[in-house]
């Protein structure tokens, strides 16, 4: 007979800003770059793709993935020292091939990027169908974490695995236009946790994207519940993956906004204060695969008043202030080279 479910999950999240009390932290343990497939394609900035497609299958170079093992360790020692629960994955072997029935792949990805693969809201989590074969079995590496979560009372559950074949990606897409054409079907539920955020009330605002399609947010929404309400959008990027560079809940009622990418704010922020962030101070000759310079955005609430963001970005931190928050510079922009940055190499798992 299975045991009841005790009454403490250690999984409870409601919002993006509540105090932050457990959180897994992703790990550069090796980074193997995917296959130049439909999906590269469609999302990769122009400046990215000229390496990527030489290096495909292969490793990124040691030591830009070194310089980003030190700042993604760098922000876990720190959190911890914040007194957060801070969680690790395992590390795998992404270069082990990746074969199923109907797609072959020569492996996977990374590991450092926990909210792309889960998502997490109240007592529950939820791992992902990603549209990239190369991330298939990502969530593998973060099991003994869900595990552990489990048998202390947490829910845990997955979204049927997509099938990903060749037909998964449409061959009538118009590639490099000036609007969102998206490169993914309807056959399957598709998403990644990232094209989500959380504002409170079971209120989960998400956008569709090359990873996260009408299917997916319909599953989403019905495994979640009526009491939930899965708001999806299409903002103004023709290369969209993944919300929190786009627009991000900072607190009760304010909103960071890329209006670079949001042209019309969605009705469910009307009357909330809008935060418009100023563009990165990055150097453009800083490599930045997989993303575009407004990654930046990509911050983390310690609290309402407390916010992550990368040491360089002065201009980004004078504003934070004059909007009432308390920024705390760390070093992060040779992780951001990877496609992600504060919001995405963690998973909050536990505020308030």
């Amino acid at each position: 007979m299975e045991q009841p479910r005790p009454s403490a999950s250690p999984v409870r999240v409601a919002t993006e800003w509540e105090p932050l009390r457990e959180v897994i932290v992703g790990i550069v343990d090796d980074m193997r770059v995917p296959e130049w497939d439909p999906s590269a394609r469609a999302v990769v900035p122009r400046h990215g793709r000229a390496p990527l497609t030489g290096w495909a299958g292969r490793r990124f170079p040691a030591e830009l993935v070194e310089l980003a093992r030190r700042e993604v360790d760098g922000l876990a020692d720190f959190l911890e020292r914040q007194g957060v629960v801070v969680r690790r994955p395992e590390p795998v072997d992404h270069h082990r091939p990746v074969v199923t029935p109907h797609f072959s792949t020569g492996g996977g990805f990374h590991s450092a990027m926990p909210r792309d693969s889960l998502f997490a809201i109240d007592d529950l989590v939820v791992e992902t169908p990603m549209a990239w074969r190369s991330r298939y079995f990502e969530t593998f590496a973060f099991r003994p974490i869900l595990r552990d979560y489990f048998e202390r009372g947490a829910r845990w559950t997955a979204a049927p695995k997509p099938q990903l074949r060749d037909t998964t990606w449409r061959d009538d897409r118009i590639e490099d236009r000036d609007e969102f054409d998206p490169v993914i079907n309807e056959d399957e539920p598709l998403f990644d946790a990232a094209d989500f955020v959380r504002i409170g009330g079971g209120v989960v605002v998400g956008q569709l994207s090359h990873v996260t399609n009408r299917a997916g947010v319909r599953w989403l929404q019905r495994h979640l519940g009526p009491e939930y309400r899965v708001l999806s959008y299409v903002f103004d990027d023709d290369g969209p993956m993944h919300i929190d560079t786009t627009l991000l809940p900072m607190g009760e009622g304010r909103v960071l906004v890329n209006e670079a990418w949001v042209s019309r704010l969605p009705d469910v922020f009307a009357g909330w204060e809008v935060l418009v962030p100023p563009p990165s101070q990055l150097p453009a000759a800083h490599p930045l695969y997989y993303t575009s310079q407004w990654i930046h955005c990509n911050v983390l609430m310690l609290d309402e008043e407390h916010v992550l963001v990368e040491a360089e970005e002065a201009d980004f931190a004078a504003h934070l202030r004059k909007w009432g928050f308390e920024p705390i510079p760390l070093p992060f922009k040779h992780f951001q080279t990877f496609g992600g940055s504060f919001h995405c190499a963690t998973l909050d798992v536990r505020r308030g």
